[in-house]
């Protein structure tokens, strides 16, 4: 989750500090920050993000083959 890890780097926290603020385990984080996060829904990935205090906006498209393309990004 592109959004996720690049915050964490400017907040400069590590994936334990995270972990304590977020109130999941360690192991939890390194999935989400290495791209495995499949099991947590949108909403869970949503209030972690939010947890870290951190504004973004989810915009839900189609490419031109008609898939669905979901961007997140993050407001500063």
């Amino acid at each position: 989750m592109y959004v996720f890890n690049v915050a964490v780097r400017r907040l400069g926290l590590t994936q334990i500090e995270i972990a304590d603020r977020v109130q999941l385990d360690q192991a939890d984080i390194s999935r989400i920050y290495y791209g495995q996060g499949s099991r947590y829904s949108v909403g869970r990935l949503m209030s972690l993000i939010a947890r870290l205090g951190l504004d973004f906006k989810i915009v839900q498209g189609h490419d031109k083959f008609g898939n669905v393309v979901i961007e997140v990004k993050e407001l500063t």
